[in-house]
């Protein structure tokens, strides 16, 4: 066709509409604009269908009569042109926004194609049109389109070339057209931004593979892009919103401080964390921004066990949750509390819920300070004051996603943990209070919030010793009190704990006083209490005394004293007596000891007198028991023994003497009683009798039999006796108790004899004769100062000569008087003899005289002569007397003759000792004697009273003679009176023969 200009018959027509002037007519080409076949549309709203609609022939002439239509092959173009309903409402852009560079692919939402469900829709002419979708860009930028359904057309948006800072939004109209030639503008616009918007930084820096962690994504230029925007972790995109931070007003206004939040996807199975990329787009994941936060996905972790699992309520237990899958991240966390969830508001912002920050210490451990129950939390009171609270917990390694819940960081059905909080442990006694270093002593702690944790912790509560630089630590078990702590939580069971105490170091050179205190997780501790290690071995090497009665002793229980070594003040010492039988079983007899020194210990014995006695089934009251007494310093752990003899009470019937003087003299008593035994330690005591108080010492008895035991009277001082002397002679006076240890003085039985007196001691200052015969037979009077005792038994004073008990005689006191008498017994030796006198029979005075004169005992004595034998009455003559043992020292004797008649009356004269064998003495003036005479018995004592004669031997008083014739003495020589000398010789003959027969 040659090249036409107007006017020229070029023609165009469809179907059968009038020609159309041709807009311009080139060689090869004629363009037609194509007539109206309706009503034109409105771009904006759709109206009701053209009945034009559809298919029309082009044909083309060109003398404007012959019509030729357009080939209609596969190969050629089409012959027909579709009439459409042109598009409308086109309502959303998907995206709405695009970066200033373009290149993203918007989706145009309206009604382009709703009337294609003719059958002609599947005509080759119907997927050919197609192809000639296009799209507009601010009017200016055209870019191809894609046909994607009959509602929606794919437009790629072409780059600005304005520059955009990275504040700064560009509006733009987007246009569709189907045919590349009418365009129709959608009802909203394209934004365009810049492509200098960049990522800062992210809330959460690391989450779990299953996702569902929601990200803050800050950065630079951050607009609100609604449904358009999208985070991207690694390769996979997910939505995002926009969120209104917390920047100033000027900081968001430059685009500094802005940001977006999204959600974590799921990411495949991880063995190990992985850190990925985290972009921000705001054309629904088109494009995004240039550069990106780091995000660490770790694989799901699997909390196993927390230790401790128990805590005060004032907090700071360091706990270790052990498991699988932990990270460093930086961001770990734990929660306690009932299982919150996130997406649950009401329940996350409960006040039972917990936060502390965690720390990773190994991939299979975090560690954490679990914090404190604060005054507003609902269980703080409680828990302070006794109950026990146990939370849940759960990690996080963000600090958002916890291992307890089903959208959480942990595996599934991982492990839900517990913590318990508790009130803190009292301590308020510890028993025992000691053991020994080397340990091993079983301590019981009592105290308050002693708590049965173990089904909690998995472990048992711990005992602490700590002295200084030194702890050591025991486990405790639980001993059920069966009480049992009721609170909101329910019953929880209280009691006590028990723990071994551990061997204290060997190099510790004194054994110290620690701090015992308890705690369930070897972190938080109780208050102490003191414990005493005490130095090993601890022997015992005697007792004092060995024995007491059965019934304990006086003033509830003997006194015994325990010697040996490493003593040691613990305050709990003890002292085991054996054992009673009490039934099936047999209870150990412990009483309290109180320590005296490293060396000493004392206690008290305890009443074992009755037992029972399994053979005949029934109780019965003992008479006797030995047993092995046993000490201990803690009242557990006991030392080898001693033998210990309890027996029953002794008593007192009777004694001799009952009386004492006061001094140090002491007579030995002999005490008849019940009961008495042998023991080594029996003695005596004095009591006032009126209140029982003890005057003196005690001092040793003897033991004589199961009956009878003798003593020395304990001493009264004269000074007690001068301080005592009104309650010594009160009622009842003194009394002398027995004590078959040295200990237990028993009350005597009532109506015993058992009344004891002191006396003055007496002085002895006179003894009169001081000198008799050692055959015995004197009467002695003994005369002195306090020798008037009106208490004594009369018949127990008594004499007795040079200390010898064998030489004792009874004395007797002279009525009315303070003098007293006695008989001299047989003395076994001859000469100077020591008399002594003792108001009680036993405690002797000695007369010691002032002139040194003492009593003299001399030999028995005989009378062998007496001459001259006969005289006259008249006559006063010297009688010499012969004999032996008559020499005496003179300061000792008092010789005297006695001259005794047949009628038994006797006249005495003073003699003289002229040698160890003679005495003379002058005879006696009597009266004229009858007869041939008078015979007289002649006698000699040294001492006035023990007389020596010789009944052979008797001086014979004459009558006077008559003379009728006298001569002088010359004569009577001579043979004028020859028969008076024969008379004479005659007597001398008789005498001499009757002395030698004597």
């Amino acid at each position: 066709i040659p090249t036409l200009t107007p006017p020229h018959s070029v023609r165009c027509k469809f179907g059968d509409s009038l020609p159309i002037v041709p807009v311009s007519v080139s060689p090869t080409r004629v363009i037609c604009q194509t007539p109206a076949t309706g009503p034109t549309p409105s771009p904006r709203f759709c109206g009701p269908a053209h009945s034009s609609s559809g298919l029309a022939t082009v044909s083309l002439t060109m003398n404007n009569q012959q019509y030729v239509p357009l080939p209609d092959s596969p190969t050629a173009l089409a012959s027909q042109f579709l009439y459409v309903e042109w598009p409308c409402n086109l309502t959303v852009l998907r995206p709405s926004r695009s970066p200033q560079a373009g290149g993203i692919k918007v989706v145009v939402t309206g009604n382009f194609f709703q009337r294609l469900s003719e059958p002609w829709q599947q005509s080759t002419l119907v997927n050919r049109s197609r192809a000639f979708v296009s799209c507009r860009v601010g009017g200016l930028h055209e870019s191809p389109g894609r046909w994607l359904s009959t509602n929606q057309v794919e437009c790629l948006i072409p780059g600005t070339m304005r520059a955009l800072n990275v504040t700064e939004r560009l509006p733009a109209i987007v246009e569709v057209a189907l045919n590349g030639q009418q365009y129709v503008p959608a009802n909203s616009t394209l934004e365009y931004f810049s492509n200098n918007i960049s990522v800062a930084g992210v809330s959460v820096r690391s989450g779990p593979v299953t996702g569902g962690t929601v990200v803050v994504v800050y950065g630079r230029g951050f607009f609100d892009a609604g449904q358009d925007l999208r985070c991207k972790f690694g390769s996979v995109v997910v939505p995002a919103a926009f969120v209104h931070s917390s920047c100033s007003e000027m900081d968001r206004s430059q685009g500094n401080c802005s940001s977006v939040s999204c959600t974590s996807p799921a990411i495949a199975a991880l063995t190990n964390p992985e850190v990925i990329g985290v972009r921000v787009s705001f054309d629904a994941g088109q494009t995004f921004t240039w550069n990106r936060a780091n995000f660490m996905v770790y694989p799901t972790i699997q909390p196993a066990t927390i230790t401790p699992a128990v805590g005060l309520g004032n907090g700071g237990t360091s706990v270790t949750i052990s498991g699988q899958g932990f990270q460093e991240t930086g961001t770990i966390q734990i929660r306690l509390g009932t299982g919150c969830n996130e997406q649950d508001s009401a329940i996350c912002n409960d006040t039972l819920v917990v936060y502390a920050a965690a720390e990773f210490a190994t991939p299979t451990s975090v560690v954490c300070e679990i914090p404190e129950l604060a005054s507003g939390h609902p269980y703080h009171s409680e828990v302070t004051t006794g109950a026990l609270l146990t939370v849940s917990v759960e990690v996080s390694l963000n600090g958002h996603q916890f291992t307890g819940l089903s959208d959480s960081g942990g595996a599934s059905g991982a492990t839900l943990l517990n913590f318990t909080y508790a009130a803190n442990p009292v301590v308020t006694g510890v028993t025992p209070r000691s053991g020994p270093v080397v340990g091993g002593t079983s301590v019981t702690i009592q105290g308050d919030y002693l708590f049965n944790l173990s089904q909690i912790t998995k472990s048992p509560p711990q005992c602490r010793f700590v002295h200084q630089a030194v702890q050591l630590l025991a486990s405790a078990s639980f001993r059920r009190s069966g009480v049992k702590l009721t609170t909101s939580g329910g019953e929880t069971e209280v009691g006590s704990y028990v723990c071994e105490v551990p061997a204290w170091p060997d190099e510790v050179d004194d054994p110290p006083t620690v701090a015992l205190s308890v705690s369930w997780n070897q972190q938080q501790w109780s208050n102490s209490k003191s414990f005493i290690y005490f130095a090993v071995p601890v022997t015992l090497d005697k007792v004092y005394p060995w024995s007491a009665y059965l019934t304990g002793g006086t003033g509830g229980g003997t006194t015994v004293t325990l010697t040996g070594s490493n003593f040691t003040a613990t305050g709990e010492a003890k002292c085991r007596f054996g054992f009673t039988r009490t039934g099936f079983l047999s209870a150990p007899n412990d009483v309290t000891a109180t320590f005296v020194s490293s060396e000493e210990i004392t206690c008290k014995t305890p009443d074992v007198s009755r037992e029972y006695n399994w053979t005949l089934q029934k109780e019965e009251t003992l008479t006797q028991k030995s047993v092995l007494l046993q000490l201990s310093l803690n009242g557990q752990e006991f030392v080898h023994g001693l033998s210990f003899d309890f027996y029953s009470v002794a008593s007192v019937a009777s004694m001799v003497p009952t009386r004492a003087p006061v001094g140090s003299t002491v007579p030995t008593l002999g005490i008849s009683g019940q009961n008495f035994r042998d023991t080594g330690n029996l003695a005596c005591r004095v009591v006032f009798a009126s209140n029982g108080v003890q005057i003196n010492d005690a001092t040793a008895a003897s033991f004589v039999n199961e009956t009878y035991v003798t003593c020395k009277a304990p001493t009264m001082t004269q000074a007690n006796w001068t301080e005592d002397l009104l309650q010594l002679q009160g009622p009842g006076g003194v009394k002398v108790q027995v004590s078959l240890n040295n200990q237990d003085f028993e009350p005597n039985p009532a109506g015993s004899v058992d009344q004891f007196a002191y006396y003055q001691e007496p002085i002895l200052t006179s003894v009169s004769p001081l000198s008799g015969p050692a055959t015995g037979g004197t009467m002695l009077t003994l005369s002195g100062a306090h020798m008037d005792a009106p208490n004594v038994d009369p018949a127990l004073p008594a004499c007795r000569f040079n200390r010898d008990s064998s030489m004792v005689a009874n004395a007797s006191q002279l009525e009315g008087t303070s003098t007293f008498i006695c008989l001299t017994p047989r003395l076994t030796y001859i000469g100077t003899t020591v008399v002594e006198f003792a108001m009680n029979g036993q405690t002797f005075v000695e007369f010691a005289p002032d002139d040194g004169v003492f009593f003299y005992a001399y030999g028995e004595g005989a009378i062998t002569g007496v001459s001259p034998d006969q005289r006259t009455y008249q006559e006063q003559f010297q009688v010499t007397i012969r004999g032996v043992d008559f020499l005496a020292p003179l300061a000792n004797v008092e010789p005297q003759c006695r001259f005794e008649d047949a009628q038994h009356e006797y006249r005495y004269t003073t003699a003289t000792i002229l040698g160890q064998q003679t005495l003379e003495c002058p005879t006696p003036q009597v009266s004229q004697p009858g007869g041939d005479g008078r015979l007289s018995l002649v006698s000699i004592s040294l001492n006035r009273q023990n007389w020596i004669t010789n009944g052979a031997l008797r001086l014979n008083f004459l009558n006077t003679p008559g003379c009728s014739t006298c001569i002088s003495a010359s004569d009577a020589t001579t043979s004028k009176r020859p028969w008076c000398v024969l008379w004479g010789a005659l007597v001398g003959v008789v005498l001499i023969l009757r002395t030698a027969m004597s």
